[in-house]
């Protein structure tokens, strides 16, 4: 692949997201690909755009480099299916578009990829109500305008040929990476200031991600409650996860408060990225049985930090963990409380499987996340 060669990549969640300083699965899929490209001398091309009525709302989105475009709301897919894609790409020159955020373009003269990072959507929105109804249809529509479709993990591809109804034969498995400077080590000092910062113990539990149903904090919350008074008394349940609304959420808040004035844990609404990283290393023990993932980079993140995880015994997520995890059926209160004990009891154990999670964690690398992406561009090329 050339230099010549310039790729375009869908970066309106990236830009939406940097500016609430937050970042999801999809938002560091996005900015991996962004920065990991122009490592490897390819010309990148963010693409991205502004809701009509959004407009005076939103600051510049446009990112360095990068091309921006608006076009009518309402629905927004159904904007994107009818705003003129194919004469804002070509007249910037690029080679081919990749969609990373499930907003296809149908576009005739350069190829397109997609990735499609699972079928949670279309499980279970498209029977909320008949707009949403017809936003699944839209996207499952959008999906076709393909050529090649990345999954980021194998147990997506049944997901993705059952609910997307995309071939098989057009699906490449690649699994999503994290950077290099997740395995570098903090040291005690920054250790010591960051857990001091928020008030936290030297051995707590940790649980990082949104406060969504689906990641099953819920379960998590009961299991750490059926642990013995001694054991909360010496680890926390620190939960860094942003409230994302509704009844489900509320309890969760409400519970974290309550172990917190009994100083058995700490909700984190949000962190830095170099907090996050320190707390992942600064952890006993990391508590990750999801109930639905496209691939888990939590998961990663943990074993990188050389922490022992434990993750649900099925999908993604024990795909992802291999045999570098401790795996429990996410839900069965019974089974993570029981995980979480052995861990802190059996030191031994907790230390395998630290050893092996730094192995599996160099399995799932942005480097080796971009070669193989690069291998399914010039499929296309």
């Amino acid at each position: 692949m050339t230099q010549s060669i310039q790729i375009g990549i869908s970066a309106a969640v990236l830009s939406d997201q940097n500016r609430s300083n937050r970042l999801d699965g999809i938002g560091i899929y996005t900015k991996t690909l962004l920065e990991g490209l122009k490592k490897l001398s390819c010309e990148v091309i963010p693409v991205t755009y502004t809701p009509l009525f959004k407009k005076n709302k939103i600051k510049n989105p446009i990112l360095p480099g990068g091309i921006a475009f608006t076009y009518p709301g309402y629905i927004e897919i159904i904007g994107s299916l009818f705003f003129p894609y194919r004469e804002k790409m070509i007249e910037n020159k690029i080679s081919l578009y990749h969609s990373t955020d499930y907003s296809v373009p149908k576009l005739k003269k350069i190829p397109v990829v997609s990735t499609l990072h699972d079928a949670l959507l279309l499980k279970h929105r498209c029977f909320d109500s008949p707009i949403k109804k017809i936003d699944c249809w839209l996207m499952k529509k959008q999906a076709q305008y393909a050529q090649r479709v990345i999954a980021i993990s194998r147990a997506v591809v049944p997901e993705l040929v059952e609910y997307w109804n995309i071939k098989p034969e057009k699906i490449d498995v690649v699994y999503n990476g994290i950077p290099e400077w997740w395995f570098k080590k903090a040291s005690r000092i920054q250790k010591k200031i960051v857990l001091k910062n928020f008030q936290i113990t030297a051995n707590f539990l940790l649980f990082v991600s949104s406060l969504r149903a689906r990641k099953n904090i819920k379960r998590i919350i009961q299991a750490y409650k059926n642990l013995p008074l001694e054991l909360r008394q010496v680890y926390p349940l620190v939960v860094v996860g942003q409230h994302v609304g509704g009844l489900n959420c509320d309890w969760i808040v409400n519970e974290l408060k309550i172990l917190e004035q009994k100083k058995q844990g700490k909700w984190l609404d949000y962190v830095t990225v170099e907090e996050l990283q320190i707390l992942y290393q600064s952890a006993t023990v990391f508590i990750f049985p999801s109930l639905a993932e496209g691939f888990g980079y939590p998961i990663v993140e943990a074993f990188a930090s050389e922490t022992p995880v434990i993750t649900s015994n099925y999908g993604a997520m024990a795909e992802i963990a291999g045999d570098a995890a401790y795996l429990v059926d996410p839900y069965n209160v019974d089974h993570i409380t029981d995980a979480i004990k052995t861990l802190l009891m059996n030191t031994n154990l907790s230390q395998q499987y630290v050893e092996k999670g730094k192995i599996r964690a160099h399995f799932f690398t942005a480097q080796k996340c971009i070669e193989q992406t690069l291998a399914v561009y010039r499929k296309l090329l």
